[in-house]
């Protein structure tokens, strides 16, 4: 049995400038091969063609650019005066691994302003504009939530698109985010992830 996956898909929404659709991705330990037609890949030699994804449309893993899971560490310490926030910032990254990445971090006196710059609020949700408070314009949600999330964690060369050499994490929809229209995002379900090539149903 080779060791090399080819996932056929219906279609593949790549986030690359240079090949924004493909039907086929090509899987190693985990990482990319390449992306593209079947033909396109038949270089790599002898592979297994997945086709569990035949009628669904496959993109980047989503990337949550916000998190607060390494300042919670921080909050052991109570803040009555100077602790080195710094020192443990840097101590806990140390920590990290290849699935948790203790990286970059900002460390805020008042919540609310962390939370006001973090989010995005569609229609109808509390504290948003009648027409939805957008701190990025609904047609980029696809990037903001792959490529940009990805970038703003410094992690663009790993994840946030699915081209050679990254990690093989896509979201599983039965529904195309590239065709559909942005508004019809949020309710969007997905049938699955696929993470490290290793495929997870909802």
């Amino acid at each position: 049995m080779s060791d090399t996956t080819v996932y056929a898909a219906r279609s593949i929404l790549t986030m690359h400038p240079a090949r924004p659709r493909a039907s086929h991705v090509a899987v190693r330990n985990g990482r990319i091969l390449g992306v593209g037609s079947l033909a396109d890949l038949a270089g790599w030699g002898p592979h297994t063609l997945d086709q569990r994804f035949a009628r669904q449309v496959l993109m980047p893993g989503l990337v949550e650019g916000h998190c607060h899971l390494m300042a919670g560490t921080l909050w052991r310490h109570v803040y009555c005066g100077h602790f080195d926030a710094v020192a443990r910032a840097v101590a806990l990254a140390a920590k990290g691994s290849e699935r948790l990445r203790l990286g970059r971090i900002k460390v805020v006196a008042d919540g609310s302003i962390q939370g006001f710059s973090a989010r995005r609020r569609w229609p109808g949700y509390f504290n948003g504009a009648p027409n939805g408070l957008w701190y990025a314009a609904p047609e980029t949600m696809r990037e903001t939530y792959t490529l940009g999330a990805a970038h703003s964690l410094g992690l663009d060369g790993e994840i946030g698109s699915i081209e050679c050499g990254k990690r093989a994490d896509f979201c599983v929809l039965d529904d195309d985010p590239g065709t559909a229209p942005a508004e019809a995002l949020k309710t969007m379900r997905p049938w699955g992830t696929v993470q490290g090539g290793r495929a997870f149903a909802a």
